[in-house]
């Protein structure tokens, strides 16, 4: 497995372009793609200097995100999809094999039809499939206020069932340590899991307490929290054979108001012993 870093985790003063370099400083081996920015990089530089730009900062642009977002009022979603083309070939033009879609977890964000929510992401995945793209459903284990949960999966069982409903081999699952741990997602369910579907793993660690109280920014960098990710990560392997990145996604505010360059090298040592316990 390979260390991979999303932007969310480093300052929001980092442009784009300078999170990559100071991720790849840092030791990652990969990075998650903000398409919007990239695109004004390729527009200055043409795909061949985004590609160079990459190779020279040491990391290779390994997972994306798409505009067409369920999680997103339906305007925006069908504003997304119309995107979703020009999108996905610039993935495809990068190397990048996978795009997330986060699902709603509550009833007043997003889609909250099961039926519509199956047919947004068998829109997208359509379209994804055409340009060689696999699609990453992230389930979100929080916990709405009462009375606000979503009809979307909020597990990893849950999840592989919508899959089913959606039917397009492009379309697997992105999961997430926190939400696997909020959510109650089971380990057994990774056996469900077919061959060769779409894969991409977030890890982060979560601080002691009900699972009902805690929320993103309580998130916590891996070793500092309750979470057993060495077993985790060992069981995702043996159940599916996943040897791709493992990218690191916090909303930790005392993370981003470190140095960025200070922050990364933080956040990559604590990644890679987690990797590396895997691997003995």
């Amino acid at each position: 497995m390979k260390s991979c870093l999303n932007a969310t985790t480093l300052s929001n003063r980092l442009s784009f372009s300078e999170f990559v370099q100071v991720a790849g400083r840092a030791g990652f081996a990969g990075v998650e793609v903000r398409l919007g920015p990239v695109a004004d990089m390729v527009r200055e530089r043409g795909i061949d200097g985004v590609r160079d730009f990459f190779a020279g900062a040491g990391v290779a642009p390994a997972h994306c995100g798409l505009s067409a977002s369920p999680i997103r009022p339906d305007s925006d979603f069908q504003d997304g999809l119309k995107r979703a083309p020009e999108e996905c070939e610039l993935a495809r033009a990068l190397g990048i094999p996978t795009a997330m879609l986060v699902m709603p977890f509550r009833s007043d964000q997003g889609e909250n039809d099961p039926d519509r929510l199956v047919q947004k992401v068998r829109d997208v995945a359509l379209v994804a499939r055409d340009y060689g793209i696999g699609i990453t459903l992230e389930f979100l284990g929080l916990h709405p206020p009462a009375g606000l949960r979503s009809n979307s999966p909020t597990t990893l069982g849950q999840t592989l069932e919508f899959i089913q409903r959606v039917d397009l081999p492009n379309v697997g699952v992105l999961i997430d340590s926190y939400h696997w741990h909020l959510g109650g997602s089971r380990t057994e369910d990774l056996s469900r899991i077919r061959p060769g579907m779409p894969l991409f793993i977030h890890i982060n660690d979560a601080p002691p307490g009900p699972v009902e109280t805690l929320t993103d920014p309580m998130r916590v960098l891996p070793g500092e929290g309750v979470l057993d990710l060495v077993q985790w990560l060992r069981e995702i392997r043996r159940a599916t054979g996943y040897d791709g990145y493992v990218s690191l996604e916090l909303f930790n505010e005392s993370i981003r108001q470190l140095d960025p360059s200070v922050a990364a090298e933080r956040c990559v040592r604590a990644v890679d012993r987690v990797l590396a316990s895997v691997a003995s």
